[in-house]
């Protein structure tokens, strides 16, 4: 049975009990669909999409990274655990780190909010939604830190979400960098610089 969530301001927010691992796929399912499941590097070599999860560190969050991790790597992408870096941090150290993509995991009472966001200093998945895919040169704003995903990310999402009902014969990660110590590093640095 297919299963629905909705976006609401940028966020998945459902509840905690509905968020099982066939969820989590079809989140996996819908993000790869926008972001593509590789890029093209400077020297021209594919490389894979890689996305970098952290969370408040609710027990529940945990599991939920946990399921994350396995999906993300099922099909293909590189995965890194940032652990329980602060929000605003996961979104500085995406950038620094080069990732492509990072996932947050909140838990708030009995919801579950998860918030996507994508390097804002480089095309990211608007390069695999456009005819000719890597290929396009187009300009774009850049930041420093990761932004929301845009609508169309969204759109891929929620539509996973309502046609997918999850992968069968998930295996546990065993890729995922833990980069728990290296991204708060990051992080720290930044905010000392900044104050």
């Amino acid at each position: 049975m297919p299963l629905k969530a909705y976006f609401n301001n940028g966020i998945l927010s459902e509840k905690s009990e509905n968020i099982t691992s066939g969820f989590i796929q079809a989140v996996s399912i819908g993000l790869v669909r926008y972001l593509g499941n590789s890029r093209e590097a400077k020297s021209g070599a594919e490389i894979p999409t890689s996305v970098l999860l952290s969370s408040d560190g609710s027990e529940k969050s945990k599991e939920i990274i946990e399921d994350f991790k396995d999906a993300l790597e099922m099909i293909g992408l590189e995965v890194g655990d940032a652990k329980n870096l602060e929000k605003d941090g996961l979104k500085f150290v995406i950038t620094e780190l080069k990732f492509d993509a990072g996932i947050f995991i909140e838990e708030k009472f009995e919801d579950i909010e998860i918030e996507i966001f994508e390097r804002g200093d480089e095309i990211g998945g608007l390069e695999a939604s456009l005819p000719g895919g890597v290929n396009f040169k187009g300009k774009v704003k850049k930041s420093t830190s990761a932004l929301p995903i845009p609508q169309i990310a969204v759109n891929q999402i929620e539509h996973a979400l309502n046609i997918e009902i999850g992968l069968d014969n998930v295996g546990r990660a065993t890729l995922a960098r833990d980069l728990e110590k290296e991204a708060k590093e990051i992080w720290e640095k930044h905010r000392k610089m900044i104050k």
